[in-house]
C-alpha cells in the first residue's frame, strides 16, 4: 500500500514537474514562437532566424572576446605568482592561511572552470553598454568602401557611417576593461610579492612584463581616443548659422595642436614606461608630459582660438573659412542627393502661339483642382457610405484611362472602428465582425464647377467603366487604419446579411495570418497577446486564422526596423486587387560636414529610430503590401546607397532588385514628396556653392507663400519641359514641381521639377532625376501672392468673390498650381464655396486662370484657358 502511494506520488510529483517546464517554456518561449510563426507566413523565416543569429552572435562574440581578454589576464597573473611562490595548484593538501586571501584564491588557487566563469560574467557586466549597438557591429563587418571621399580628410564615406562610432565605441569600452584589469592586477602583484618575498619592493620581471603590456594598452587605446578627436573635428557646429564642420581655427590651430597632443601623449608614456623598468629617462618623461599639458591646455583654453576668430577670421571671413564652407557645400549636397541634378535656363515665351495653344490644351486634362485636404471631407461625405469606414489618406496616382495616361486621386475605404458605438465595441464586433475595410474611391482630377463630382470608381458597389480599375478581391485586411488583429473566418453569428452588409461578411482564402487551427497554436496566441478569449472562443474554426500587424507601418517596422517609413503609403489597384506602396528610407546621423535636420518621415518611427535627426538620406527602398494577404515585399531602386548595400549584404533573401518587380506596379511608383520638400528647403541654401556668395547668402531661396501659407511640391502628370521632338503623349511623366522664390520676394526665381523625365523608359524600370529650371533675371516672374493680387484686381473676378462671401457662404481660395509648359507658366487656383456654419463640405464653385498677367474665371479649366486665349490673341498674332 505504501509502494503504491509512492509511486502515485512520484507520477504526480513528475506529472507537475514536466506541466511547470512545458508552462515556463511556453510562458519564456510564446514571444519567440510567435515571431517565427508570424515570419513564417510571410515567408520570411529565413530571415528571421538570420536577424535572430546575428543578434545573438554579436553580444556573444563580444561577450566571449572580453571574457577571454579577462580570463587570458587572470591565467598569466596567475601562472606568474605561482611560478614566483612555488605554490602548486590545488591538489587538496592544505595551503597556509595567509595565502588564501581572496585575490590569490581567484588566480591561481582557483580551477581554469572557475576563473573560466567569472570571466564570463564580469564580460556580460561590462559589455552592458554594447548591447544597443549590436548592429552597428553587425554593419561594420559587412561593410565595403563607398566609392566616396570625404573633402576634409579624403576617407572613404563608409569609415564615418559604419567604422567610426564602433571605433569610439570599442575605445571606450576598452579603455574601461583595461584600467580595470591593471588596478586589480597591480594590487594582486604588490600585496602577494608583500606576503611572499624578502624583496617587499620588487616585483617578479615576468610580473612586470605583463604589468608593462597592461600599460602599453591602455597608453594606445587612449592615443586612439585622442586620434578620434580629429574625426569628432568634422561634426563641430559652433560656425552655424554660417556654415556647419569645422574652419579656421580649428582645421589650422585645433587639429594641429591634436597631433601634438597625440605625439607628446605617446611620448610621456613610452618614456615613462622605460623608466618603470630602468630608471632612466625622467628628463624625458617631464619633457614630453608638459608639452602634453601644454598643448592640452592650448586646444582646451578659449584665449588663443579667440584671438584668432577676432582679429582675423572676423576681419577675413570668405578668405580664412573659404576651402571649409566648400566643405560643407559639397558634403551636404551629396548627403542630400543633389549633387547629381540637372540645371536648365527656361526662358518664357511672352504670347501664345498655336503650337503652345495646343500643348497647353492637352495638358489641362489632368490639372488637378480640387486640394487633398478639402476633398478629404467630400470623400468622407459621399462616400465613406457607412459609419464604420473612412478614409485615411487620399494620395495622387495616375492610370492608363481610355488609352491616355491620366492623373487621379485615389483612397482607400479603411475600417474606422472606434466610430462604432460604445455598446457595439465587443469583443466579437472588435475582433470577428468588423475585421476589414473595402475597396477604394477614385476621382479624375479635372473637375468641373458647379456640377456633381466625377467619379472613376465609386460605392460599395464599386462601380466603374474603366476594366484597369476593377477590383475583384476588394477587402482590406491590411491598411493604414488602427487595425486590431482579426481571426478569420470564423462562425461568429452577425445581423448581416448578404443584401445589406456584403462587404462586411468574411469568407477568407487569403495566405495571410497565423493558423489556429490547434490547440497549441490557440495557446501560445493566447498567451503572447494576453487575451484568453482567443483560446475560450467558440467561433473559431479549423480553417480560422489570426492576422496580426495589420497597419502597414507597424508591420514593416516590426520587419525591419532599421529603414525610416514615408508618411504617405499609397493605394494601387493591380490585376483586381489593392496593393500598398512604401517609400523607405536609409538614413544617418554621421555623414561629416553635414548639418542634422529633422527627418520630415513618418512620426511614428520615432521610437524604433536612433535618433530624429539626419543628415544623410537616401530612398534606396520600395515596399509593397497587399492589402489582402499582407505580403511584404522589398524592393531596392538605388544601388550607390552604402547603408542599404551594407544592409542587402546582410539579408540577401529580404531584398530585391528593382529589375524583379512586376512591371505593373513600376509604372506607379513615384518621387516621395516629403523627400523632395526636404531636398528643396536645403537646395535653398546649398544652390549657392560659391563660397562668397553662400556666406553672404544673397541668392537664398524659399518656397513661394500664398495666404500665408508656404507652396509645398505638388504633383502633376506633364511632357517634360525639355523633350526630344516626338509625339508628345508619349512623354508624359508623373513629376513632382516645386517653384521657389528669392528670400523676401514674391516673385519666382525658378522651378524645380523631380521624377523620371523619359516616360517609355519608366514603364520598363525605375530611375530618379531633379532639374532645376531658372527664370532669366531680367524679366519679372510672378509669384503666387503677386498673380492672387492680379486676380483681386480683375472687377468680374473681384465682384464675384464679394458677392459670394454674402450669401451665407465664404470662398476658399485653393492652393495655386503653377504649370510650366511649352515655355510658358500658367497659374491655376481653384475657388470654393463652404457654408459659413459647421455642417456640408465645400464645393467647387470657379477656376481662375492667370497667365501673362491676364486673369480669367471659368466652371471648367478647358473654358477658362479658352477665355485666356481670346485675351492673349492680339499678342499672339
Amino acid at each position: 500500500m505504501k509502494t503504491k502511494n509512492t509511486r502515485r506520488l512520484r507520477l504526480i510529483a513528475f506529472t507537475l514537474i514536466i506541466l511547470a517546464i512545458l508552462a515556463a517554456g511556453l510562458y519564456y518561449g510564446k514571444d519567440f514562437l510567435m515571431e517565427l510563426w508570424w515570419y513564417t507566413s510571410l515567408d520570411l523565416a529565413s530571415y528571421f532566424l538570420l536577424r535572430e543569429t546575428y543578434h545573438i552572435a554579436a553580444i556573444a562574440v563580444l561577450v566571449l572576446l572580453l571574457a577571454a581578454m579577462v580570463f587570458a589576464n587572470l591565467h598569466i597573473a596567475g601562472k606568474i605568482q605561482q611560478a614566483a611562490t612555488g605554490i602548486a595548484a590545488p591538489d587538496g593538501s592544505e595551503l597556509p592561511g595567509r595565502q588564501r586571501s581572496l585575490l590569490n584564491r581567484l588566480f591561481h588557487f582557483a580551477s581554469p572552470l572557475q576563473n573560466m566563469l567569472v570571466s564570463l560574467l564580469l564580460a556580460l557586466v561590462l559589455v552592458l553598454p554594447l548591447y544597443p549597438a549590436w548592429e552597428d557591429f553587425l554593419l561594420y563587418f559587412a561593410s565595403s568602401p563607398a566609392g566616396i571621399q570625404d573633402p576634409a580628410y579624403g576617407k572613404d564615406i563608409s569609415y564615418y557611417l559604419f567604422s567610426y562610432p564602433v571605433h569610439r565605441l570599442l575605445q571606450r569600452e576598452l579603455l574601461l576593461v583595461f584600467i580595470l584589469l591593471l588596478v586589480v592586477l597591480a594590487i594582486f602583484y604588490r600585496r602577494e610579492q608583500r606576503k611572499s618575498s624578502e624583496h617587499k619592493d620588487a616585483l617578479p620581471l615576468p610580473g612586470k612584463i605583463h604589468l608593462t603590456a597592461l600599460i602599453l594598452a591602455i597608453l594606445f587605446i587612449e592615443a586612439w581616443g585622442i586620434y578620434l578627436e580629429r574625426i569628432g573635428l568634422l561634426y563641430e557646429s559652433r560656425h552655424e548659422p554660417v556654415f556647419f564642420g569645422p574652419g579656421f581655427v580649428e582645421m589650422r590651430y585645433g587639429l594641429p595642436l591634436l597631433w601634438l597632443k597625440f605625439i607628446s601623449f605617446l611620448g610621456a608614456g613610452l618614456t615613462g614606461v622605460f623608466y618603470l623598468h630602468h630608471r632612466k629617462g625622467a628628463g624625458y618623461i617631464a619633457a614630453f608630459g608638459a608639452a602634453f599639458l601644454l598643448f592640452t591646455g592650448l586646444k582646451n583654453l578659449p584665449l588663443l582660438p579667440e584671438l584668432l576668430e577676432e582679429y582675423y577670421v572676423k576681419s577675413n571671413p570668405v578668405a580664412a573659412e573659404q576651402r571649409y564652407m566648400q566643405y560643407n557645400i559639397d558634403a551636404t549636397l551629396h548627403a542630400f542627393g543633389l549633387n547629381r541634378l540637372e540645371k536648365i535656363e527656361y526662358p518664357l515665351l511672352s504670347s501664345l502661339t498655336p503650337e503652345v495653344n495646343a500643348e497647353i490644351s492637352e495638358e489641362l486634362h489632368n490639372i488637378p483642382v480640387w486640394d487633398n485636404d478639402l476633398l478629404s471631407n467630400v470623400y468622407q461625405q459621399l462616400q465613406a457610405i457607412r459609419p464604420f469606414y473612412r478614409f485615411d489618406d487620399i494620395a495622387v496616382d495616375r492610370y492608363t484611362l481610355n488609352g491616355r495616361e491620366s492623373q487621379v486621386n485615389i483612397a482607400a475605404r479603411e475600417l474606422a472602428f472606434g466610430k462604432l458605438p460604445a455598446e457595439a465595441q465587443t469583443w466579437n464586433n472588435r475582433h470577428l465582425i468588423y475585421t476589414h475595410g473595402y475597396g477604394a474611391v477614385i476621382t479624375p482630377s479635372d473637375q468641373q464647377a458647379g456640377k456633381p463630382m466625377r467619379w472613376l470608381l465609386k460605392n460599395i458597389t464599386l462601380d466603374t467603366a474603366h476594366e484597369s480599375l476593377k477590383i475583384t478581391r476588394p477587402e482590406i485586411y491590411y491598411g493604414l487604419a488602427d487595425y486590431s488583429y482579426a481571426i478569420v473566418p470564423n462562425s461568429a453569428p452577425s445581423s448581416f446579411g448578404k443584401t445589406t452588409a456584403d462587404d462586411l461578411i468574411s469568407t477568407y482564402q487569403g495566405s495571410g495570418g497565423l493558423k489556429l487551427s490547434s490547440l497549441l497554436h490557440k495557446l501560445v496566441v493566447s498567451a503572447y497577446l494576453g487575451d484568453s478569449d482567443i483560446f475560450f472562443s467558440t467561433a473559431i474554426t479549423s480553417q480560422s486564422r489570426i492576422l496580426v500587424r495589420r497597419n502597414i507601418r507597424e508591420r514593416i517596422h516590426a520587419i525591419t526596423p532599421f529603414l525610416q517609413l514615408d508618411a504617405n503609403p499609397y493605394p494601387v489597384i493591380l490585376d483586381g486587387k489593392i496593393y500598398w506602396i512604401v517609400d523607405a528610407y536609409t538614413t544617418s546621423t554621421r555623414y561629416p560636414l553635414v548639418k542634422p535636420v529633422t527627418a520630415p518621415f513618418d512620426a511614428e518611427d520615432s521610437e524604433n529610430q536612433v535618433s530624429d535627426q539626419i543628415n544623410y538620406v537616401r530612398n534606396s527602398v520600395k515596399i509593397i503590401v497587399d492589402a489582402y494577404h499582407g505580403k511584404v515585399d522589398y524592393y531596392i531602386v538605388d544601388h550607390q546607397d552604402p547603408v542599404i548595400d551594407t544592409y542587402r549584404r546582410l539579408y540577401p533573401t529580404l531584398f530585391k532588385d528593382i529589375s524583379r518587380m512586376p512591371k505593373g506596379f513600376i509604372r506607379h511608383l513615384n518621387y516621395p514628396r516629403a523627400l523632395f520638400t526636404l531636398q528643396m528647403q536645403i537646395y535653398s541654401r546649398y544652390h549657392q556653392q560659391r563660397p562668397e556668395v553662400f556666406y553672404q547668402q544673397s541668392d537664398t531661396l524659399e518656397f513661394p507663400e500664398q495666404g500665408g501659407e508656404a507652396i509645398t511640391p505638388y504633383y502633376l502628370l506633364l511632357d517634360p519641359l525639355e523633350k526630344p521632338t516626338v509625339s508628345d503623349s508619349e512623354y508624359q511623366s508623373f513629376l513632382l514641381v516645386s517653384p521657389m522664390s528669392p528670400v523676401g520676394r514674391e516673385n519666382l526665381r525658378l522651378i524645380a521639377v523631380a521624377g523620371c523625365f523619359d516616360n517609355e523608359r519608366c514603364r520598363e524600370t525605375f530611375s530618379n532625376n531633379i532639374q532645376i529650371y531658372h527664370f532669366p533675371r531680367d524679366i519679372q516672374v510672378e509669384g503666387p501672392a503677386q498673380i492672387s493680387g492680379i486676380m483681386d484686381q480683375n472687377p468680374e473676378i473681384s465682384r464675384q468673390l464679394t458677392l459670394w462671401n454674402q450669401r451665407g457662404s465664404k470662398v476658399i481660395r485653393g492652393k495655386m498650381i503653377i504649370v510650366p509648359v511649352e515655355r510658358s507658366l500658367l497659374y491655376i487656383q481653384p475657388l470654393y464655396l463652404s457654408a459659413t456654419s459647421a455642417t456640408g463640405f465645400p464645393q467647387l464653385a470657379r477656376i481662375v486662370v492667370v497667365m501673362n498677367r491676364q486673369a480669367v474665371m471659368d466652371t471648367s479649366l478647358s473654358g477658362a484657358f479658352r477665355q485666356l486665349q481670346k485675351k492673349l490673341q492680339p499678342a499672339a498674332q
